[in-house]
């Protein structure tokens, strides 16, 4: 018997749960990504653009459905980790590299998770 079942697009538990429908949503992005390396990994085109470029095609398929998901703190930590995943890749930081998640996004001029969590977490307290 499976621990889940796949219901109107997402994968959910016995318990509701979202755990598993977020770490797909990661893998997709990620894949999404990685097919579309050689654009977002080009130095001729600026950082600026790039941000622009990962939150139309990354982060709009990480994001699908999330007004369905009841975040909890590990899974918000998996998705900010994912997301300096995909910065320090556009950036081409490297992990042995000495540099804080907020250099980075200071960086990437954009706003953080950090503001987009409290507003998720208003909005969406489960």
């Amino acid at each position: 018997m499976k621990s889940y079942i796949y219901y109107l697009g997402c994968n959910l538990n016995q318990n509701w749960e979202v755990s598993k429908e977020i770490y797909i949503k990661i893998e997709k992005a990620r894949a999404t990504f990685t097919n579309m390396r050689q654009l977002f990994c080009n130095r001729g085109i600026n950082i600026p653009l790039k941000a622009r470029l990962v939150r139309c095609y990354i982060f709009s398929v990480l994001l699908y459905g999330v007004e369905s998901w009841t975040l909890t703190e590990t899974l918000m930590k998996k998705l900010e980790a994912f997301e300096m995943w995909v910065y320090r890749r556009i950036l081409r930081i490297s992990w042995v590299d000495k540099v804080s998640n907020e250099r980075v996004i200071q960086r990437i001029l954009r706003i953080s998770w950090v503001w987009t969590k409290l507003v998720m977490s208003v909005l969406f307290k489960g």
